[in-house]
């Protein structure tokens, strides 16, 4: 039975890749024929090996969008960051290369954008947050932040930034870089951050919740969230939060009453591996940064799959599909 089940589906590969062969020579008379075109590819494990190229997106880890529909994308496990455009074109690179200078990174976590377009990153490794313009030219450094997580940044220009600690600190500067001044938020891990109307929200990845304070530290009000939220994105819509080993994304209004919710484990449209990273676009549409699926997934304000940008990581194997594919409809 199994050999049966075997010369059956080699049957079926050889008919599936068919194409009418060229027309016989003048005066021959014979009608053209199918030719049988049969691929054979190793599948063994070095086929699996990822194949990189500078256009793809690898392990996103957080992610923002300008006022122009730009899409500003971490690659932390890279030291860079990648910009889009609105339809998914790589337009250019920041970063890149394990570093310490200005413009390059150690492992950068989470990225904001302000009115202006420029952009601020937190670098872990370094201890800093790194603003850009919107083309990547390095602007300035904000120092004494240790392991710096989250960064947000105020329709004034100032910004915040979250350490990596249980007590979480919290620091504020002003546009040009002076310290302004620093609370502990005591949220347990506040490894996501986002600024709306006048308030930081931040989440407590142990305590499981989100802590609204106003912009000098004061505790406005906090609230039970389902486990592990580990960013969160604030717009008029709403109080997004990414769940990031639950792969889920939750939907609260700003007092922090539950609205919706969507996504599981998988490789579908609406499925992630890994939620790190929100963003939001001028319109209200939410940026997942898909961590393990190698992508950005943009839904509209309730969770309706658009987009996405990436989604390939590429192996050996997948690009010589790709190239099968593009032989045999070619």
């Amino acid at each position: 039975m199994k050999k049966l089940n075997l010369l059956i589906g080699s049957l079926l590969l050889i008919l599936a890749f068919t194409a009418e062969a060229k027309s016989p020579p003048p005066g021959t008379g014979k009608a053209d024929v199918p030719a049988n075109i049969l691929f054979m590819l190793d599948t063994s494990g070095s086929m699996g090996a990822q194949t990189s190229t500078s256009t793809r997106l690898y392990y996103p880890y957080d992610t923002a969008v300008d006022s122009k529909g730009n899409v500003f994308i971490v690659e932390h496990n890279y030291h860079r960051i990648k910009k889009y455009d609105s339809a998914g074109n790589l337009l250019k690179t920041i970063g890149g290369g394990y570093g310490g200078t200005n413009g390059r990174f150690r492992y950068p976590m989470k990225i904001d954008i302000d009115s202006s377009g420029n952009i601020y990153v937190a670098d872990l490794y370094n201890n800093r947050i790194q603003k850009f313009n919107n083309n990547g030219v390095w602007v300035r450094n904000f120092y004494n932040i240790s392991r710096p997580i989250a960064v947000a940044v105020d329709t004034s220009g100032n910004v915040y930034a979250t350490s990596n600690s249980y007590s979480g600190n919290i620091k504020r500067w002003n546009s040009s870089g002076a310290a302004l001044s620093s609370w502990y938020s005591s949220a347990g891990y506040p490894w996501g951050m986002s600024h709306y109307g006048g308030y930081l929200y931040v989440t407590s990845y142990y305590s499981n919740k989100i802590s609204k304070f106003n912009t000098t530290g004061g505790l406005e009000k906090s609230w039970s969230t389902a486990s592990n939220p580990y960013d969160v994105e604030v717009n008029s819509n709403g109080v997004y939060v990414a769940r990031a080993i639950r792969h889920t994304i939750r939907k609260y209004t700003h007092s922090g009453t539950y609205s919706t919710g969507w996504g599981s484990y998988g490789t579908g449209n609406s499925n992630f591996r890994y939620t790190y990273g929100l963003g939001s676009d001028s319109s209200g549409n939410i940026y997942v940064a898909d961590w393990y699926n190698h992508a950005v997934k943009k839904f509209d304000s309730s969770g309706t799959y658009i987009s996405s940008i990436g989604g390939d990581a590429g192996t050996r194997l997948s690009d010589a599909k790709k190239v099968i594919k593009k032989l045999v409809s070619s």
